[in-house]
């Protein structure tokens, strides 16, 4: 059985396991990473569902514990990867729409003063200035 398989499984057998959602998670992130990747006809779509799915779990994850830094970041990451597939496939309100949703996390993580890696902080600071706000207090 395949990782995806067996995190669909474990998920559902325990569907209130942070643990289980957050890997079914990464699984389906990385399946449309794999098609994003490939690159073959109807990859992109097959890619996009992927990460729609992803972003189902994440979102779920982090209604359940806004607190969690990681449950944060897995969303914004989500946001993130479906920003660029939908830029690649020309659809840039979406684009736009899944960049604003990672900079409403990001600039709330700012605000309250918690901590956020560099790699998150980095990108705070690209969407600040890309979408038009000055990232700052």
């Amino acid at each position: 059985m395949n990782s995806l398989g067996i995190a669909q499984k474990l998920y559902e057998a325990n569907p209130n396991s942070a643990q289980a959602a957050r890997d079914l998670s990464v699984s389906l992130e990385r399946l449309g990473d794999f098609y994003l990747g490939r690159g073959q006809s109807g990859d992109a779509e097959e890619a996009l569902e992927q990460y729609v799915n992803s972003l189902d779990v994440r979102q779920k994850l982090y209604e359940a514990n806004s607190n969690s830094a990681q449950a944060a970041r897995d969303l914004v990451v989500s946001h993130y990867k479906l920003a660029q597939v939908n830029g690649q496939m020309d659809r840039k309100e979406d684009e736009i729409n899944h960049l604003f949703s990672c900079f409403t996390i990001l600039d709330l993580l700012h605000r309250e003063r918690r901590s956020m890696d560099q790699q998150m902080v980095g990108l705070y600071h690209h969407l600040a200035s890309r979408l038009g706000s000055s990232g700052q207090d």
